[in-house]
């Protein structure tokens, strides 16, 4: 290689000229590595430029071909564009479908109905649930829902909501009907009695008749009495009775009522007495009355004729005393007692001088009164 500047020779791999210490420059005597070098440049470019024009002249052909593919994928493209629409529309269509179907209560309604056909009763629940969400104050998903929960066996969970239909409705039959059958299927006829206080229909009344017991009537009313009194009791229904007469609780401790009820001593007492349903084992409320007896004994007996009489023909002598009493006598001047003569007509007045002794026993009491003494004389 020549220096371009002095035209001396440079070695191979020198920068600067040793003679002019120019930098070295290549001039038209370089070495023929590097004139081919150059040349695959030059033929690179030239096949470069050609390639350029070959593209650039690219049959139609090509082209053609092409255009006929995208042509051919155009229908599917456009295909696949409507499809992805009908979905985006159809999924547009039954989200609003799935809302109003999710705020509707017949929606809600109806499935609970088509649940309950095939016993799903879990998802009927559901349904039913959010009926009562839409509209609080229904009464008949309340009953639905009940009737599930009474199949379930979920007793107070069906109570709470036939409870909450009749406070919403005081005439809701079915309410009552099904309050009724599960208080009775768990024996808790006190709850059947509170929920007849609700009841004001008398064709809802009848549902309670079954249930319910009248309380038995007692007679004489509750008073103070100076005699023994006989206590009656009644049964409208004609259940059996059972009483008591100390006060105490006669569903317990009461005796079965045969008959009148004899308060023969004086002292306070209070009858109480219920009727019982014997079939359902069902108690009335109680009957009570109170009584204060206070008992005399009776009365002396009278003599007609009157004592101290002398005769001088056969006389016989009347007694009398008050009612329920039995009269005693003597002749002899003694006290007479149940042992001695009863008195049941006149008496004939025997011959002499005779004391007629008499008392009066009240059967009832048992109370006896004072003696009667009377002297007789009797002589033809």
């Amino acid at each position: 290689m020549k220096c371009a500047n002095c035209d001396a020779e440079i070695k191979d791999g020198s920068i600067y000229c040793p003679v002019c210490g120019k930098e070295a420059q290549m001039v038209s005597g370089y070495s023929s590595l590097e004139d081919d070098f150059l040349h695959s440049l030059l033929r690179e470019d030239a096949e470069g430029a050609n390639e350029n024009k070959n593209k650039q002249k690219i049959p139609t052909e090509e082209k053609k071909q092409k255009e006929h593919k995208y042509r051919q994928r155009m229908p599917i493209l456009v295909t696949f564009l409507i499809l992805f629409f009908c979905i985006l529309v159809g999924v547009v269509i039954k989200l609003v479908v799935d809302y109003k179907n999710h705020n509707s209560y017949e929606y809600q309604m109806a499935m609970a109905e088509s649940e309950l056909v095939d016993h799903n009763f879990e998802n009927a629940i559901d349904y039913l649930s959010r009926a009562l969400v839409l509209i609080p104050t229904d009464i008949e998903s309340r009953i639905k829902l009940a009737d599930i929960y009474i199949i379930r066996e979920e007793y107070d969970n069906a109570i709470v909501l036939l409870t909450e239909a009749i406070k919403l409705d005081h005439s809701e039959k079915e309410a009552y009907e099904r309050l009724i059958n599960i208080y009775a299927e768990q024996g808790q006829y006190g709850q059947i009695k509170s929920l007849y206080e609700f009841v004001d229909e008398e064709d809802i009344k009848k549902l309670f008749e079954v249930y319910l017991v009248d309380e038995p009537v007692i007679y004489p009313a509750s008073d103070k009495y100076n005699t023994h009194i006989a206590v009656t009791l009644v049964s409208i229904g004609d259940e059996p009775i059972y009483y008591t007469t100390d006060g105490s609780n006669p569903i317990e401790k009461g005796t079965l009522y045969t008959g009148e009820i004899e308060l023969t001593r004086s002292g306070f007492y209070t009858i109480k007495a219920v009727c019982k349903n014997i079939k359902n084992n069902i108690y009335s409320d109680v009957a009570m009355c109170e009584y204060q007896i206070e008992i005399f004994p009776p009365d002396v007996p009278k003599a007609e004729p009157e004592g101290d009489i002398s005769f001088s023909e056969l006389t016989h002598i009347t007694l009398t005393a008050n009612p329920d009493c039995t009269i005693y006598y003597t002749w002899d001047g003694s006290v007479p007692t149940k042992a001695s003569f009863i008195y049941v007509e006149p008496i004939e007045v025997p011959e002499g001088e005779n004391i007629l002794s008499a008392i009066a026993i009240d059967d009832k009491t048992g109370l006896s009164s004072s003696v009667l003494r009377i002297q007789y004389s009797y002589s033809e």
